[in-house]
């Protein structure tokens, strides 16, 4: 390969490692809508089980739910990382390079008039390639260690998410057990208070019906008399 056509292999590697900054960019995006639920998912569980203590947590709770909280904070830490602390390196614009040539140009021309117009081009082409393939390197070396902490913050992000709904389990079955219970108490209840209605009921009528046979007899009395 001449030099032409290694400065439009490392040209092409530079605008290449450009498109993956931005879609690494992209994707650092997407992990915040699973944050925002797993952080919801902490929070209820440390105010209903820590905070009102609406049910004792047992060792598998707290180990589990201990588990999550380790992973959540690794998953900051390493999406923070994917965020800060790179610097890409960019091409200078138009004006720079134009000026820069014309100052090889005028270099050349006051060492060898003759021969300075092919030297300012060989040199300039020269120029052209060192800055693709140095910056291009760097470039890349930043976009691999941004996936590389990507990956790593999805992955504890994930195992967090999947603690935490876990340690949600018991805190549920607390809750569904308490809801059939107290159904079930109302369930009675309402049978219990339907059944001393109906005696009363009862007695209402009987006390009725031995009233007015009483009455009668009453009557009944008088009128033999």
């Amino acid at each position: 390969m001449n030099t032409t056509e290694r400065r439009e292999f490392y040209e092409k590697l530079y605008f290449h490692e450009l498109e993956v900054r931005e879609k690494l960019e992209g994707r650092l995006k997407l992990p915040m809508t699973i944050f925002a639920i797993v952080t919801a998912m902490v929070l209820f569980l440390f105010n209903e089980i820590i905070v009102k203590k609406s049910f004792e947590p047992d060792a598998f709770f707290l180990t589990i739910y201990g588990g999550g909280v380790v992973a959540l904070v690794v998953f900051i830490f390493f999406f923070v990382k994917s965020w800060y602390g790179y610097t890409y390196k960019m091409v200078p614009n138009a004006v720079v390079i134009e000026n820069y040539f014309q100052e090889i140009s005028e270099h050349y021309n006051e060492v060898d008039a003759e021969h300075a117009e092919t030297w300012s081009k060989e040199a300039f082409e020269e120029y052209l390639l060192s800055t693709f393939r140095d910056y291009a390197a760097h470039n890349t070396v930043n976009n691999d260690r941004k996936s590389y902490n990507l990956y790593k913050s999805i992955t504890a992000l994930i195992i967090a998410f999947s603690l935490f709904a876990v340690a949600y389990y018991p805190y549920y079955n607390f809750i569904h057990q308490q809801s059939k219970e107290s159904y079930n108490a109302a369930k009675t209840t309402t049978a219990t208070a339907a059944t001393c209605k109906e005696c009363q009921g009862r007695q209402t009528t009987t006390s009725t019906k031995t009233a007015a046979e009483t009455e009668q007899k009453v009557k009944l009395t008088s009128g033999s008399r």
